[in-house]
């Protein structure tokens, strides 16, 4: 059988695309929100991964900047994955087998734009989706920003990664299941 390329370098000033996988990203959620005369309090988390979920086309529209947010999912090591489950969770992982998540096998130091791969492979979880607006990211990403972009999936994996992603939103929850024996 053939070896595909799963993963591509991220070369530096490439327009961002659906499948990149970015590191050290900041990311804040509301803890008090507003009030009349306070500012909101913050809670600040450094991501070890994320992966871009917006599609490429819609990354690259001509649309102000402003009005763009781009969907993210974050990323985790597979060894660090809590395992309520046991192994039959993580096997279902490994194989793709539960529409919660994405497993994304090891990328190395060759398609690495930091020249130093993951010291695993990945998994998503797709419940774990949040939002950035356009600017922020792209200034966290460049030059002197904290995060780092690392490398993409190449199509068709790319394709795959959304097709999971779609495949998980469009769940209908049944009140009860066909399947009667078991």
């Amino acid at each position: 059988m053939a070896e595909f390329a799963i993963y591509k370098r991220t070369e530096p000033g490439a327009a961002l695309e659906q499948g990149e996988i970015i590191s050290g990203l900041y990311r804040y959620t509301v803890t008090i929100p507003f009030e009349l005369d306070k500012p909101p309090q913050l809670r600040f988390a450094v991501l070890d991964f994320v992966v871009v979920l917006s599609q490429t086309c819609d990354l690259t529209a001509r649309i102000p900047v402003d009005d763009r947010g781009v969907l993210l999912c974050e990323a985790r090591l597979l060894q660090d994955l809590p395992r309520p489950g046991g192994s039959d969770l993580l096997r279902k992982i490994k194989n793709n087998l539960d529409h919660r998540y994405q497993y994304l096998r090891q990328f190395e130091a060759d398609v690495d734009s930091q020249s130093k791969g993951s010291t695993g492979a990945l998994y998503l979880d797709f419940r774990r989706i949040f939002s950035v607006p356009c600017d922020e990211l792209m200034f966290q990403v460049g030059d002197g920003g904290p995060a780092k972009r690392r490398c993409s999936l190449q199509v068709p994996y790319r394709e795959h990664l959304a097709a999971r992603y779609a495949g998980y939103l469009a769940r209908v929850a049944l009140p009860e299941d066909h399947n009667q024996d078991g």
